[in-house]
């Protein structure tokens, strides 16, 4: 298991939302403790990639993009054998 926990500050957080279906009725006070008690559970996460995405997409993009390079080679590595396996029977 991979966690990646896009982390931003609570105000960004709001004023990012505050206008969404769902979230209109939240404050920075909910960012904040949603984050407060994200963070543990992320910090104690094995495998965890925590992004600050408080940045331009772009760069939260490459940045996911590059802690899920490994995975996706080794998957693309793994169904590359199975799929010689079922060709030439190896």
């Amino acid at each position: 298991d991979f966690l990646i926990l896009l982390s931003v500050p609570s105000q960004l957080a709001y004023s990012r939302k505050r206008h969404e279906k769902g979230h209109r009725l939240h404050n920075t006070d909910y960012y904040r403790t949603l984050q407060s008690n994200l963070l543990p559970i992320a910090n104690n996460f094995k495998k965890c990639k925590i992004i600050d995405s408080s940045r331009p997409k772009e760069e939260v993009l490459n940045d996911v993009l590059l802690a899920i390079k490994p995975f996706i080679t080794i998957w693309l590595f793994l169904n590359e054998n199975i799929y010689l396996k079922k060709i030439i029977g190896y």
